[in-house]
């Protein structure tokens, strides 16, 4: 019997830890996600001045674009 090949293919076989590891980051990745995404749909909603002054920074004032000839877009 061949025990390098048995070796090999053991060594592939992951253990329960690995997948549990993998799966957790997996859907914290994802959580994290939803939790931007709401708060952001917060942040559009919201009423309050420190939102409005942030959709002004970020909305009307947007970083100008240079284009080729050297001018910028605003």
């Amino acid at each position: 019997m061949d025990t390098s090949r048995i070796e090999k293919v053991r060594n592939q076989v992951k253990s329960k830890w690995y997948y549990i590891f993998w799966g957790a980051m997996s859907l914290s990745v994802v959580a994290m996600c939803g939790v931007i995404a709401h708060s952001n749909y917060q942040l559009a909603d919201s009423q309050n001045k420190m939102a409005s002054e942030v959709r002004s920074y970020l909305i009307v004032k947007p970083f100008p674009l240079l284009c080729r000839d050297g001018s910028y877009i605003r």
